[in-house]
């Protein structure tokens, strides 16, 4: 189970579009695909191509975080903050009452 404070950190990270690449890459990278997943589609191509060529470039995490910085200069800078919707995985979404609704299938 995820630490409830470490998950909104997370979220914020991923919100704002400042994941934490210098501290914690590969945590900073995670938060840049959420980002480019579920928050910002128009960036998706952008932010793939930046983890990519880092990646490519260097296994040094400094060196990979160097890199994404210098293509996406808004990861040092932030993005306008948009509002995320509810996960559906905390047990209040959609899926969740679907789940626990769902008929039993004749066959069983």
């Amino acid at each position: 189970m995820m630490d409830l404070a470490m998950r909104n950190e997370f979220e914020t990270w991923v919100e704002t579009g400042r994941p934490p690449l210098d501290e914690q890459p590969l945590l900073g990278i995670a938060a840049l695909m959420t980002t480019a997943a579920f928050v910002d589609p128009v960036a998706q191509v952008p932010i793939f191509d930046a983890i990519a060529a880092a990646t490519l470039a260097s296994n040094d995490g400094a060196q990979r975080a160097a890199q994404i910085t210098e293509a996406l200069p808004w990861v040092k800078e932030g993005k306008p903050r948009i509002a995320l919707p509810r996960p559906l995985w905390t047990g209040s979404g959609i899926l969740s009452r679907h789940r626990r609704q769902r008929p039993k299938a004749s066959w069983i």
